[in-house]
């Protein structure tokens, strides 16, 4: 039986993203980037998870695949470097602003039982 793991999405860059996005966002780097996931060690073990496996992540938009890293985050908080798979999970509406939610969007975690690739499935 999976472990299902709800939690609270927010987005941002990483500077890793920003060197990537200098470069091209059709660099490995930069693919990379936003296809991870940051989460703190607590949340990753109640998942059964190390760091480096995939998670899949859920909102009512959609859902993506990602991989785990570690990060000093609040405990049901994880992190996802805007990108495309972050744009699948928060949907178009933007309540008038012209800019759709990135903060506080509700998401369910599962394990996805594959290791390291990244991405959506």
């Amino acid at each position: 039986m999976s472990v299902k793991v709800s939690a609270t999405m927010i987005t941002g860059r990483t500077v890793k993203q920003g060197l990537g996005l200098v470069t091209g966002k059709e660099t490995e780097q930069y693919r990379r980037e936003v296809a991870t996931v940051e989460m703190n060690a607590g949340l990753l073990a109640v998942l059964g998870l190390r760091e480096g496996e995939e998670v899949r992540v859920s909102t009512r938009h959609g859902t993506v695949t990602l991989v785990t890293r570690v990060a000093e985050l609040p405990g049901q908080v994880v992190f996802i470097p805007y990108g495309p798979r972050a744009n699948s999970l928060v949907g178009g509406e933007t309540g008038g602003t012209g800019m759709p939610g990135y903060k506080g969007v509700p998401v369910m975690l599962e394990p996805a039982g594959k290791r390291g690739a990244g991405g959506d499935r």
